[in-house]
């Protein structure tokens, strides 16, 4: 139900540093809708949104007058976002302040606290923030705002505190998803998500280029993004450092889990061995040919599915190697080489067929 028995405003007055001329402003800032009464925050949150995404875009442009556009809305964002301003309430004890009957919104406050404390590098991450914690901070922020006559440089020197410490572009790059589209700036490569529904749950793919590359699912878009975010970057760091322009045999290396041979009844050997020993005859031969097909075939065909075709000014072969990349990064296996590409390319149109 929020705090009794005191006199809230000036208990948050002390907390704010600012004196209210109108005090009935913060009073209505911290009314839930679920008291039911002819007010609420609403309003007030509404000019609050508005008012901290000014305020903070000025800040950004004033102090980083160097920085490209593109940068700035990432890093207002990080700042401004629901679980940062969540983040907000909990440390500064808003919600307290909060008249409600609802006990539902305390339930998820408690958890969401409670994930805070647990693990507190991961939850803007893993967890979605209930938005009634960054509903508050907005509240109090419009009732500070409209207050001073609409001084966005006093609602700043009022809040600026609290979102201490302030995101800045250094510790921006720590996002998954900043680090990810920075590495697909640098090679000029497209990064595009694909969103849909299955059931209760959202399922992301990312794509770059067109080309699959991770994928994620939650009840929560957001976190379902994210997982997909994290998956992604996981494989494209990893394809990057198995990928070296010097190799020369199609394969996997120092993969200590293949011990054993394939025999001429399919047993399994290492595919180390199937690819970098010397071939009898400028064919592999043709049965043991159609079992190592057989077998790669049937361990890609997932994520070929999953694959968009080669995309205009690509190629064939570059389709194949993708193919052959995301397998062996899924399945923790060595760096995949390519001199034989091309049969590994006949093998599975033959057995297609």
């Amino acid at each position: 139900m929020g705090v009794s028995g005191v006199d809230v405003v000036s208990e948050l007055e002390l907390l704010l540093n600012y004196r209210f001329l109108n005090r009935q402003l913060l009073e209505d800032a911290l009314i839930h809708s679920s008291i039911g009464g002819p007010t609420s925050y609403e309003r007030l949150e509404f000019v609050g949104d508005a008012a901290i995404t000014l305020a903070f875009t000025n800040h950004v442009y004033m102090t980083y007058p160097t920085l490209p556009p593109g940068d700035l809305s990432l890093l207002r964002a990080a700042n401004i976002s629901t679980e940062k301003l969540a983040r907000v309430a909990v440390k500064h004890g808003f919600y307290n302040y909060l008249l409600r009957d609802a006990p539902n919104l305390d339930v998820k406050v408690s958890e969401f606290i409670e994930a805070i404390n647990k693990s507190p590098d991961e939850v803007d991450w893993l967890m979605k923030a209930p938005k009634v914690l960054a509903d508050v901070v907005e509240s109090i922020a419009g009732a500070v705002f409209v207050d001073s006559d609409y001084n966005l440089q006093m609602l700043w020197n009022v809040f600026r505190k609290f979102f201490e410490p302030i995101i800045n572009p250094v510790t921006l790059k720590n996002h998954p998803l900043t680090e990810l589209q920075e590495r697909c700036q640098k090679k000029g490569e497209q990064l595009e998500f694909s969103h849909k529904n299955k059931g209760n749950l959202n399922v992301f793919h990312v794509l770059v280029d067109g080309k699959f590359m991770g994928k994620g699912s939650n009840e929560v878009k957001e976190v379902a993004k994210l997982c997909a975010v994290k998956d992604a970057l996981a494989n494209y760091m990893k394809i990057e450092e198995e990928s070296s322009p010097d190799t020369t045999l199609m394969g996997t290396e120092n993969d200590p889990k293949l011990e054993k041979d394939f025999d001429e009844d399919g047993g399994r050997m290492p595919l180390d061995n199937v690819v970098k020993r010397e071939p009898t005859s400028p064919m592999i031969d043709d049965v043991r040919e159609r079992k190592v097909a057989r077998l790669m075939i049937n361990n890609v065909k997932e994520e070929r599915k999953l694959l968009i075709p080669v995309s205009k000014g690509g190629t064939e072969k570059e389709s194949w190697k993708h193919i052959l990349q995301v397998y062996c990064c899924r399945k923790r296996l060595g760096k995949p080489t390519y001199e034989y590409l091309h049969l590994l390319k006949t093998m599975f149109q033959r057995i297609a067929t």
